[in-house]
């Protein structure tokens, strides 16, 4: 990510660090997150991104989400996290751009951004 990316995703990181609200990512944001990443322009990654990255802060403070989908999912821990942030959007396993392995705290406190 280039600088501009990094300081809009801190920014949305520290504006909504209370997210998921309810402690749940709905049907319908969940389904914004797939066609994001089916859309498969710079845009929509980064924008997918900056959403798992939301999730993946609040997993990281102690907060249990629970992903209502088909087959709904209860994400306890950074582990399980990954585990279905991966099996969801594998490209994500190779990280070119945006790395899911970062810690979202790490940009959220970064004076370097």
């Amino acid at each position: 990510m280039i600088g501009d990316e990094l300081r809009r995703l801190k920014s949305t990181l520290q504006e909504r660090s209370a997210e998921p609200i309810g402690d749940s990512v709905t049907r319908a944001e969940l389904l914004r997150m797939d066609e994001a990443y089916r859309y498969d322009a710079a845009s929509s990654i980064n924008f997918l991104f900056a959403e798992l990255m939301v999730i993946k802060y609040a997993v990281e403070r102690g907060r249990t989400i629970q992903i209502q989908s088909d087959s709904p999912v209860r994400i306890t821990s950074e582990d399980e996290f990954m585990e279905w942030a991966l099996s969801r959007y594998p490209s994500f396993a190779d990280p070119v751009h945006n790395d899911l392995y970062i810690k979202p705290v790490s940009i959220v406190w970064s004076d370097s951004i």
